[in-house]
């Protein structure tokens, strides 16, 4: 990839050129790169030939979003400069930079600037109606959405991301849909209604979540925390490769139906410690550096209904 360009393999053909401005001109610069991008380019090199030209990069790529390279003459940190400002490509010629030592530091450069590993957080509430929140699922159909209910917060979610106003549940119980999440397979394939002999030894070795992610990178850590609901065969989200969760629970433990819990409870449904163990989870992983994925199963909003004394 050059930016967000596929280049090789069976990547179709990309259109490439190079401005022939002086690249500390940058308005002259920009004006060229539009001229090109208008023309159908995909991707544009740039002469570095001297500090300052470096320098100009900078503002380069503040002002235009297509791919750049950086077309380097002779000194090492000028790639690495280039690399500072934001370029998505160094061209150099190996012989030109110098000793082995200095194409080295470029390429360890190179490799430092490498997109991150992506995080992922995955909030799943429990019997939440698509109609049970003020978000509208199909803009402009109020009744797509509670004229009672305010939840602020999933609104500001829907409008910094995507809804998928067409998506459902893989089932309607808790059971069959939180392993269908695991395992990404219909509620067909986990036998939930009739076990059969042998399957849960089967289930416990599938690839899901944790799994997967581990082979990509075994720096990933992941965690559960909230209602894990996977019953009659008592699979553990140790069992299913989590390193961090709160172990097998239930409806039981978020104060469910039949816990015979009081309706004013200082941590209804346990909706502010779940949040505080996922938020710790967090911020020890950003400080390790670590990628990782983090799925929060609230108890709420399954009967028994709870709420706070100042709600």
């Amino acid at each position: 990839m050059v930016g967000n360009v596929q280049v090789g393999g069976d990547a179709p053909v990309a259109v490439q050129s190079m401005t022939k401005t002086d690249t500390t001109d940058v308005d002259g610069t920009i004006k060229q790169i539009e001229e090109m991008v208008s023309a159908g380019c995909e991707i544009v090199r740039i002469a570095v030939p001297d500090k300052d030209a470096a320098i100009a990069l900078k503002e380069i790529r503040k002002r235009t979003k297509i791919p750049l390279v950086a077309d380097i003459h002779f000194h090492y940190k000028l790639a690495l400069m280039a690399l500072d400002a934001g370029i998505d490509k160094l061209r150099l010629n190996p012989g030109n930079i110098g000793s082995i030592d200095r194409i080295r530091e470029v390429v360890r450069a190179t490799e430092a600037r490498k997109p991150s590993k992506p995080n992922f957080i995955v909030i799943l509430s429990d019997d939440q109606s698509w109609v049970a929140t003020s978000q509208r699922m199909i803009p402009g159909n109020p009744e797509t959405a509670s004229d009672y209910f305010r939840t602020p917060n999933i609104e500001r979610l829907a409008a910094q991301g995507m809804m998928f106003s067409s998506g459902y549940s893989p089932a309607p119980f808790c059971c069959p849909t939180r392993r269908s999440l695991q395992v990404s397979q219909t509620p067909a394939r986990h036998e939930y209604q009739q076990d059969r002999e042998g399957w849960p030894a089967v289930y416990r070795q599938q690839l899901n979540i944790p799994r997967m992610l581990k082979q990509a990178d075994p720096r990933y850590r992941t965690a559960h925390f909230g209602k894990w609901d996977h019953r009659y065969d008592n699979v553990s989200p140790a069992d299913q490769g989590y390193d961090v969760s709160d172990g097998l629970t239930g409806n039981a433990n978020g104060s469910g139906r039949d816990a015979g819990a009081a309706a004013v409870h200082d941590d209804p449904k346990r909706v502010v410690s779940v949040t505080d163990r996922a938020c710790a989870f967090l911020e020890q992983q950003v400080q390790e550096a670590r990628p990782f994925y983090l799925q929060v199963s609230h108890y709420a909003v399954h009967l028994a209904i709870q709420h706070s004394a100042a709600a």
